[in-house]
């Protein structure tokens, strides 16, 4: 699991990377191998990003100067909806706007280890319902089901 840290203090970025190393070493995790980079300036972290570095979760402050959580979490959803974002603040006012950029969890500073715990397990049990997914491509004209389910009755294969 490749996540980047971003938040503008760099106790906040110590203390979220100890817990994550902490739940990590206690085998809480599900992720066979954890990667963590942290990232002090939302235009670092969005700058690494275009350049090709990937992430499987973001764990954004939204209160940072020059660039905010919300908007940082608005430019890169416009290339990537997959990403799992987890917002991390000492204030509730941007939680409503939290889910404009489909945010997996919104947590209140200071975190406990639990609960960022229970935000990590949220998101790995998705991942694993997305994994066990199955998704099937219809033709356009097949929208109606009763016409898909006669297509695939007579279908030889």
């Amino acid at each position: 699991m490749r996540i980047a840290l971003c938040d503008d203090e760099r106790q906040e970025l110590q203390a979220i990377s100890s817990m994550l190393e902490e739940l990590s070493r206690q085998d809480r995790l599900p992720w066979d191998r954890l990667v963590i980079r942290c990232y002090q300036h939302p235009h670092e972290l969005l700058a690494d990003i275009e350049a090709g570095a990937c992430f499987d979760l973001l764990i954004l402050d939204i209160i940072m100067p020059d660039m905010d959580g919300i908007e940082l979490a608005r430019s890169l959803r416009g290339n990537d909806q997959e990403t799992d974002i987890i917002f991390l603040t000492s204030s509730r006012e941007f939680a409503v706007d939290s889910y404009e950029v489909h945010a997996s969890d919104y947590l209140i500073k200071p975190v406990s280890l639990q609960r960022l715990y229970t935000a990590l397990e949220r998101i790995s049990l998705k991942r694993e319902r997305k994994d066990d997914s199955i998704v099937i491509n219809t033709p356009p004209q097949a929208a109606d089901c009763s016409v898909l389910a006669n297509r695939v009755r007579r279908d030889p294969r």
